[in-house]
């Protein structure tokens, strides 16, 4: 029998995107930022734009595997490499395909610790995105608190890497992603 949480995978990937990166996809416990409540899709939106919680939805998102990160400890949180190089849509993707998420650097400790444990020699998405007209937001939308810009950055790439400081470059751009678990 297939377990529970591979049944609802196709509805977990499909609110992993949308097209125009208005709305992220609904947090641990169906959480979302700035007002937003949680849709029958797993989107975060706005209460007059449909948002509703859906019994239903929580129970498959409840069902979705855990963490289980063992490596690279910092913080209370636990960090891995994505095996290969993917773009920014299939890293995310592969981030929460083990019940973790894309890594939201939010002090210079962090960011510190993340370039000198898992560095490499291109650089590394991490779950920021330009969400329009050059304002930069994680992955679940909420802003962004610390950076690490280069000097000339940001500038017209869509997401965000790092080798050492961060910079931008088109989503499409395959690189090795860092993925989070908060433990």
């Amino acid at each position: 029998m297939m377990p529970s949480w591979l049944v609802a995978l196709p509805l977990l990937v499909s609110a992993c995107f949308h097209p125009t990166y208005d709305h992220p996809r609904c947090g641990p416990g169906r959480a979302c930022p700035n007002g937003l409540v949680c849709n029958v899709d797993g989107i975060c939106s706005a209460p007059d734009d449909g948002g509703q919680r859906d019994a239903s939805v929580d129970a498959m998102l409840d069902a979705s595997p855990s963490c289980t990160y063992t490596t690279n400890p910092f913080g209370g949180h636990h960090y891995r490499l994505t095996t290969t190089a993917l773009t920014w849509d299939a890293a995310r993707m592969d981030c929460e395909s083990d019940g973790g998420h894309f890594t939201k650097v939010e002090t210079a400790a962090e960011d510190s610790f993340l370039t000198n444990s898992l560095a490499g020699s291109t650089g590394r998405w991490i779950g920021g995105r330009d969400s329009g007209a050059l304002n930069y937001t994680w992955y679940d939308g909420s802003q962004l608190s610390y950076t690490n810009w280069y000097s000339g950055a940001p500038n017209a790439g869509q997401c965000i890497s790092k080798k050492g400081q961060w910079f931008t470059d088109t989503c499409s751009t395959p690189y090795v992603a860092v993925c989070e678990c908060d433990r």
